[in-house]
C-alpha cells in the first residue's frame, strides 16, 4: 500500500536520435521513430492509473514519464515489456523512491547500470 514516486525514461533516445541525424536519413523516419517512442509512453500511462499500480501521472513528456503508485514488481516488469513492444524493441529504465529526489536519484542509477533497461528503487537514510 506504500505510494512511490516512480520515473521511467527510455533508455538510449538521444543517442538513436543523433544516429538519424548523422545517417541524414528521411524524415518520415524520424517520424516514426518519434511516433513508438511517444506511443509507448502514453500507453504505460494510461496503464499505471489502473490496479494495481494505481497511479496518478504527474507528467508525460517525450520519452519520460514521472507518476506516484504503488509498486508491483509483476505489473512494472509488464511495463517494461510494454514499452519495447511498442517503441520497436527499445528498453526503458525505472527508478522509483518515497520522494521525488529519491525517484529522480534512483532513475540515474538504474540508466547507468551496464545495459540499462533495468529496475531501481532508491531509500535515502538520515
Amino acid at each position: 500500500g506504500q505510494i512511490y514516486y516512480f520515473g521511467i525514461d527510455g533508455d538510449d533516445t538521444g543517442r538513436e536520435l543523433e544516429r538519424l541525424f548523422q545517417l541524414d536519413v528521411a524524415s518520415n523516419q524520424f517520424y516514426r521513430f518519434s511516433k513508438s517512442i511517444d506511443d509507448a509512453m502514453r500507453a504505460i500511462a494510461k496503464k499505471v492509473v489502473l490496479r494495481p499500480i494505481n497511479g496518478k501521472v504527474i507528467f508525460c513528456s517525450g520519452d519520460d514519464l514521472f507518476f506516484t503508485g504503488v509498486y508491483d514488481i509483476e505489473a512494472f516488469e509488464e511495463l517494461r515489456n510494454m514499452y519495447s513492444e511498442i517503441a520497436k524493441e527499445r528498453t526503458c529504465s525505472i527508478g522509483f523512491g518515497k520522494t521525488p529526489k529519491e525517484a529522480y536519484v534512483a532513475l540515474k542509477m538504474a540508466k547507468a547500470k551496464m545495459g540499462k533497461n533495468c529496475m531501481m528503487g532508491v531509500e535515502f537514510v538520515k
